[in-house]
């Protein structure tokens, strides 16, 4: 089975036989209830294996985390050396890329769309197949907290060992100019009168006011 569900699937087939060929067993409709017992047994020793292993792994990626060190493949801008797998060293190539994404974007002034087309013409190549980078990969970019030294793992961020590219004042003042990229967020507060006391008898939820 890939997983238990795998299992329970083929539980409520009618009128077939499975042959597990290593534990030379044949399970179908006529088999024992013992056989089946302890069929369903070995399944579940095998989940709780696979969760275990899980957790094994989450428990070390979290420690590598803790350390200080990025789980996987260290972002764009950075790689690893060949004597140290586990410290991320500032690729000298693809570092100015990043540094200058930032300095263009945190000026708010610019859509991503524009500020791909704008380090391509300062003479900035993403990847030699890639020249231009997409909108998604700009914004994972400029939403990665690793460039000023953290390390984000299951959305908890942990202090890197990491040199950073840039300061914690331009990433703020990057996150500052997504509001403005087609994300509006400035709207005319009204005042509703019972605003929050009218309620639908229907479903119970309060009702918006309007104009």
């Amino acid at each position: 089975y890939r997983n238990f569900k795998d299992y329970v699937l083929l539980d409520e087939f009618n009128g077939i036989e499975i042959h597990l060929v290593k534990e030379n067993t044949i399970l179908s409709d006529n088999s024992r209830s013992h056989e089946k017992f302890i069929h369903g047994i070995k399944v579940l020793m095998a989940r709780q294996y696979i969760q275990n292993l899980g957790e094994e792994v989450t428990k070390g990626l979290t420690q590598k985390a803790k350390d200080g060190y990025v789980t996987g493949k260290p972002p764009y801008g950075y790689t690893k050396h060949l004597n140290d797998k586990k410290t991320s060293y500032i690729d000298e190539e693809t570092a100015p890329y990043v540094v200058r994404a930032f300095e263009l974007y945190a000026q708010g002034n610019i859509s991503l769309r524009a500020l791909s087309q704008k380090l391509y013409d300062e003479g900035f190549i993403y990847k030699p197949n890639t020249p231009k980078a997409y909108k998604t990969q700009l914004e994972n970019i400029l939403k990665n907290p690793f460039y000023y030294g953290m390390v984000v793992f299951k959305k908890t961020l942990y202090a890197g060992k990491h040199q950073p590219l840039i300061s914690k004042d331009l990433f703020d003042r990057t996150q500052l100019a997504f509001r403005k990229d087609n994300k509006p967020k400035h709207f005319e507060p009204r005042e509703f009168l019972f605003a929050g006391m009218v309620k639908c008898s229907k479903c119970g939820c309060n009702i918006s006011g309007e104009i």
